[in-house]
């Protein structure tokens, strides 16, 4: 009937507008608690997974925050979604971070010879933060390579803003000061056999020749 009709309908748009209002509130309840726990502020650095994409917190409200990302993108995420992803401050509990890289040299170098040469590079370099001592750079043997001894270099410095720089500048260093010293960093090597397809077929067909041939003798 036509009562009936109209109660679905009405039914219908008071689930939709139900289901519209529930995630407008959980974005709402998320701005609470994200604010209440000073997860991000405006100012921080996050980023968003890992690997993930980063940026700088230009605007916290109650339903949406936005991120400035690295290649000057504007973020735009919901509050709910946000909470839901991993999310990682970078700026909290304080702006140190550690940086690990790797470097290969030679199996034909003294391992503390290469550690020394690495160290030098990263206690020249002003940015790379050298106290308290449980922040002082380290050089480990991380693993043997197929073509190379790889080495860790372990190092912080003090703010993810001037991170980029000062990893360039280390490892620009590095291969100069390796180089210095003639320490070199192999590249794998691949032996390469080139097999003439055509003259494999020919010893094949005579050898098969060469087989038909016995046995019709041998008839």
């Amino acid at each position: 009937s036509t009562r009936d009709w109209s109660s679905d309908v009405c039914s219908s748009d008071l689930f939709v507008i139900g289901l519209g209002l529930q995630r407008t509130l959980g974005n709402l309840f998320s701005g609470f608690d994200l604010q209440a726990d000073k997860v991000v502020q405006q100012g921080d650095w996050v980023q968003l997974g890992v690997d993930g994409p980063e940026g700088i917190v230009t605007d916290t409200s109650l339903r949406t925050t936005r991120i400035r990302s690295n290649d000057g993108q504007m973020l735009i995420i919901a509050n709910g979604d946000l909470l839901g992803r991993q999310l990682m401050n970078l700026d909290q509990p304080d702006r140190r971070l550690r940086i690990r890289r790797v470097v290969g040299v030679s199996y034909e170098v003294p391992p503390t010879r290469v550690k020394d040469a690495l160290m030098r590079v990263l206690q020249q370099d002003v940015d790379v933060l050298r106290a308290p001592a449980a922040l002082a750079p380290e050089v480990f043997v991380k693993s043997y390579g197929d073509s190379s001894i790889n080495y860790e270099l372990r190092f912080w410095v003090a703010d993810r803003r001037t991170m980029d720089p000062v990893i360039d500048r280390v490892m620009t260093r590095v291969w100069y000061a390796l180089r210095e010293q003639n320490l070199e960093i192999p590249f794998p090597i691949r032996t390469v056999h080139m097999v003439d397809m055509a003259k494999k077929a020919a010893e094949a067909a005579a050898v098969e020749r060469h087989r038909s041939e016995e046995h019709t003798s041998e008839l």
